[in-house]
């Protein structure tokens, strides 16, 4: 069976990390490069996180920096960082807890391409000799970067799939997803511009949520990859219990479940066809998913939306391919 050709966007922070290390154990895609952007760090953290990863697997892909802010945001919120510092507390001891503190490895030797971001996304979808999928786990200025110079290349993208938006759920404000609220001009733009979207939402990822037990059955592995994950779950896990609490000791991996939702559809247990778009409001509902349900809505439907997936499913793909690291 051939490999699907692959570009990742991300903004890598821990779970953009496992994401990352999933695609690279799957064997089943042709990871063309890796585009960075900011969002749970400024992008040359990301760009660093990114190069880390990379070298912990000893993979040669190419990785591309891009954006470092908001399409527009910046022109009216005072200048103000919308991600870097949003996602960790420093306690009096000079100690932190955050979601992302999981990047103790040595400076990367791989440095990232000249060529940016955009001009990467660009000219590889206007010349890959096959449809192209692209996984989206950060803020999606890029893209949207990208469609505004190019939108003819967005032909040649096989499927989106896209980490962002919550039906039920928020997590930066009370209407808000983060990656959708770091930039909603940008996400507005890529839910519009007609490409095979699907989004994994936060009602979907944090339906798979991992427990102790979880992280037990992945720490009997006892790989570096595996005990790597753990380590993610579990710092994520802390950071929960005390940035964004809650039931019970767990740790959501969002953005794992795009790459194995990619290689199975079956994942997902529940989703369907919205008419979707994203607030644009400078106030309380900036970056809110507005997802129509109404039977007329799903008739014209743009885009797939993921809200539960199939947890003892998820567990089992993350294990297997884990099981694969040397």
């Amino acid at each position: 069976m051939s490999k699907i050709p692959l570009i990742m966007d991300v903004d890598t922070g821990s779970d953009d990390a496992v994401a990352l290390i999933l695609a690279h154990l799957s064997g089943q895609y042709d990871l063309l490069g890796v585009t960075t952007v900011f969002g749970n760090a400024g992008v040359e953290e990301t760009t660093r996180h990114t190069l880390q990863t990379l070298e912990l697997l000893r993979s040669p892909v190419p990785v591309y920096s891009g954006c470092h802010e908001p399409l527009a945001r910046r022109l009216y919120d005072e200048g103000n960082p919308i991600g870097p510092g949003e996602n960790r507390r420093v306690a009096a001891d000079g100690s932190a807890i955050g979601f992302h503190e999981v990047f103790d490895l040595p400076r990367p030797q791989q440095k990232p391409e000249e060529k940016n971001a955009i001009t990467f996304l660009i000219e590889t979808l206007r010349t890959a000799p096959q449809p192209v999928t692209i996984i989206a786990t950060g803020a999606l200025t890029n893209l949207a970067c990208a469609w505004l110079l190019a939108p003819e290349a967005f032909a040649n993208i096989d499927r989106l799939i896209i980490m962002g938006g919550g039906i039920a759920l928020s997590n930066k404000t009370a209407a808000a997803e983060g990656n959708f609220f770091r930039d909603p001009e940008a996400a507005r733009m890529i839910l519009e511009c007609g490409a095979d979207l699907t989004l994994l939402t936060l009602d979907a990822t944090h339906s798979a949520a991992l427990n102790r037990a979880d992280l037990e059955r992945i720490r009997a592995i006892g790989s570096p990859l595996s005990d790597f994950t753990v380590h993610v779950a579990e710092t994520r896990m802390a950071a929960y219990r005390e940035l964004q609490p809650l039931n019970g000791e767990l740790a959501v991996l969002h953005d794992p479940a795009c790459v194995l939702f990619c290689l199975n559809k079956n994942l997902a247990a529940q989703s369907r066809r919205y008419r979707a778009t994203v607030s644009i409001d400078h106030g309380e509902t900036a970056g809110a998913l507005i997802a129509d349900p109404r039977a007329a809505a799903y008739d014209q439907g743009n885009l797939l939306a993921v809200t539960q997936i199939d947890k003892d499913r998820f567990l089992s793909d993350l294990i297997s391919l884990l099981k694969k690291a040397p």
